[in-house]
């Protein structure tokens, strides 16, 4: 598993000279394993976030297949009920046409539904009844 960083305001930010390896460990990419990876990024991210370079504060993002995102935010996966890390619909409901606009996920309410989720056991067959939440958002 490796996380890398890289900086996005240049010509070409996806080059491999403008990536830089944070982490890097040979171990699959599990949230287990990911929390593991993220306990001394947290702070070091915070660092950053409060840092000043030429009167410009950095801006952090996280970046990813849909599987990292999804994990960092303590989601269950693409096969959950309610499957995508930015809204709240169904699968059912995103099949469906409609005017209606979806109902965005909040980190404030991942929290949420991850506590009450552990409140009620921790059960997977009920995650649905939490928005799909089973791990804590490793970010945020």
């Amino acid at each position: 598993m490796k996380l890398g960083m890289q900086i996005v305001n240049i010509e070409k930010p996806n080059s491999p000279d403008n990536t830089i390896i944070i982490n890097c460990f040979e171990a699959h990419d599990s949230y287990a394993n990911m929390a593991v990876a993220y306990i001394g990024l947290r702070k070091q991210i915070e660092k950053l976030r409060e840092t000043k370079w030429r009167d410009h504060n950095f801006r952090i993002f996280g970046f990813g297949d849909i599987e990292y995102i999804q994990k960092v935010l303590g989601l269950a996966g693409s096969s959950a009920t309610r499957p995508c890390y930015v809204c709240l619909e169904t699968k059912e409901e995103m099949q469906e046409q409609s005017d209606k606009p979806a109902k965005l996920r909040t980190l404030a309410q991942i929290k949420s539904n991850h506590f009450r989720f552990k409140q009620n056991g921790s059960k997977l067959k009920e995650q649905a009844k939490f928005n799909n939440v089973i791990n804590f958002p490793l970010l945020g």
